[in-house]
């Protein structure tokens, strides 16, 4: 008896390590691959957090510091973070949030709310000259 529901996925070009998040019956579960998706490590669910709900479907994305602008002005680039939309939940409305790691995929953090009344959503990265990551989510 096993739920697989909105898998989103990310790949780490450091490591070549390929994510999938989804929801599933015991929690949120992610499972890796090591080889191009021709095998994949045994799920592990995410520690419980009250709001995260789901992952997204879709796929997530991973920071690109060449997009961020003169390195020497990096001041909000968290180079290489894997992030992966999620619905979370605020006292029982739903909206947009994500599920990020800074470490290559060996934890997973929760980032802050977003839109509220949001569900799905997806990110995409643009350049930028101030040294910032900007991160555009489109929720719905």
């Amino acid at each position: 008896n096993y739920e697989c529901g909105y898998p989103s996925s990310v790949q780490d070009i450091i490591s070549g390590k390929i994510f999938v998040m989804f929801g599933g019956i015991t929690g949120i579960q992610v499972t890796e691959s090591e080889d191009e998706g021709e095998t994949w490590s045994t799920w592990k669910t995410l520690p419980y957090v009250y709001s995260l709900y789901s992952p997204s479907p879709g796929h997530g994305i991973q920071v690109d510091g060449n997009l961020c602008g003169n390195t020497s002005t990096k001041t909000n680039c968290p180079e290489n973070r894997l992030l992966i939309p999620a619905e979370c939940s605020m006292k029982e409305v739903p909206l947009s949030c994500a599920v990020y790691s800074d470490d290559g995929g060996l934890t997973w953090n929760l980032s802050g709310p977003a839109q509220a009344f949001s569900r799905e959503n997806e990110f995409v990265q643009i350049q930028s000259q101030s040294g910032d990551a900007i991160i555009y989510s489109n929720e719905r």
